[in-house]
């Protein structure tokens, strides 16, 4: 008779044989490679911002250019003539019977106590060519985009007797025209495109009795991005 304890252990090991047999074999496990940062490239020195060029506004005042036509200009106001409308006898004229003198001209413009001098004085035409406008023309450089002015009368009487309109034209064709202008209330400003114009004139004209009408343009100029000034005569 077999020794039963001899059965057990062969039993075990036969057991732990088919045991091996059967489970599938585990691959070596793998070593754990240590992340590795992405190397970021050189960083390239950052160029400086480049801004775009700052182009200022090259003005011109009229005054600086030559004016190549003048209508009934320059004018003064009518000698005596003042707030209460009165004409007066002129200095050296009246009972002696000796002709009167030539309206004084007036070049300097002042508004409200304020002096421009690049200003332009433009009284309407006095008897006997009263009722037709006074202008004044300059030729245009061909740079020129924009005419800005204000219009107004100038310190002295406080009001004209008869409104005073001021145009301005580009080429014979009327490109603005103001508001009637009876006192330095009514001033008005003008901006307006004046590109591909060769020839602007600046107009005043009062219908009727010009005392008072001292018309003035205030500092009126052309703007461009590079304008050339012409030398004043």
């Amino acid at each position: 008779m077999s020794n039963p304890f001899a059965r057990r252990r062969w039993s075990a090991v036969l057991f732990a044989g088919l045991t091996a047999c059967a489970a599938p074999a585990q691959p070596p496990r793998e070593k754990a490679i240590p992340h590795e940062k992405t190397a970021r490239p050189a960083e390239r020195a950052s160029a400086p911002e480049t801004k775009p060029p700052v182009i200022e506004e090259q003005k011109v005042f009229l005054r600086e250019l030559v004016p190549i036509a003048k209508e009934h200009w320059p004018m003064g106001p009518p000698p005596g003539g003042g707030p209460e409308g009165k004409m007066g006898p002129p200095p050296g004229g009246g009972s002696e019977g000796k002709a009167a003198p030539p309206p004084r001209l007036i070049d300097e413009v002042n508004v409200h106590s304020m002096n421009y001098p690049n200003g332009i004085f433009m009284h309407p035409p006095v008897p006997p060519n009263d009722g037709k406008p006074a202008s004044l023309s300059y030729r245009l450089p061909k740079q020129v985009t924009r005419f800005k002015a204000t219009v107004s009368l100038n310190d002295g009487p406080e009001r004209a007797n008869t409104p005073v309109t001021f145009s301005v034209y580009g080429d014979g064709k009327l490109l603005w025209k103001s508001k009637p202008v009876t006192t330095q209330k009514d001033g008005q400003a003008v901006d307006i495109s004046v590109q591909n114009v060769n020839v602007i004139k600046l107009q005043v004209i009062c219908a009727g009795d010009p005392r008072g009408a001292h018309a003035v343009w205030i500092d009126p100029h052309v703007t461009s991005k590079s304008i050339p000034a012409q030398s004043r005569p």
